[in-house]
């Protein structure tokens, strides 16, 4: 009885422990719901809905910053395809290669007062969960390159080796 009570307490402990809902994503759309991701070579790329500003890496010549924010519908929408691969997860971002320059992208999702980050490194041997948040990233961007405030940004010159 004794061991029985020891690891249910113990499962108790670890499962408060985990900085990840196991628990699935609210149906509707929490008011707070707000997410950045930086991603590319040295995550110089970002979209950020808390501050309404896009940052595009223009390679040799920095960076260049437009003010872009989504409607209510497509945040909607973005939410639903979070919600689809339960962005509460632990999730599995390993992988089993290095290239240089390296790629890295970091998420930081807020709903419901609280805050998850999901960083991934390298998507030369992509998990599940990596092409997951690969295509959640590229749904995203999507909406972004239709947005006027980016078109207007300067052309990236040059490349990354």
């Amino acid at each position: 009885m004794k061991k029985v009570l020891f690891v249910t307490l113990f499962s108790l402990a670890l499962a408060a422990c985990n900085p990840f809902k196991t628990s699935s994503m609210p149906e509707q759309m929490p008011e707070d719901f707000g997410f950045s991701v930086q991603y590319g070579v040295g995550q110089k790329n970002e979209i950020d809905t808390f501050n309404g500003v896009v940052i595009k890496d223009l390679v040799e010549d920095g960076t260049a910053k437009a003010d872009i924010t989504f409607t209510d519908k497509e945040m909607s929408e973005i939410y639903e395809k979070m919600k689809a691969i339960n962005v509460l997860e632990e999730k599995n971002f390993i992988s089993k290669c290095e290239s240089e320059p390296s790629e890295e992208t970091e998420w930081k999702i807020t709903l419901d007062g609280e805050t998850v980050t999901h960083s991934i490194e390298e998507f030369c041997d992509p998990t599940k969960d990596v092409e997951q948040f690969l295509e959640l990233q590229n749904y995203v961007f999507d909406k972004v390159k239709n947005k006027e405030a980016f078109k207007k940004l300067p052309k990236a010159k040059g490349g990354y080796d």
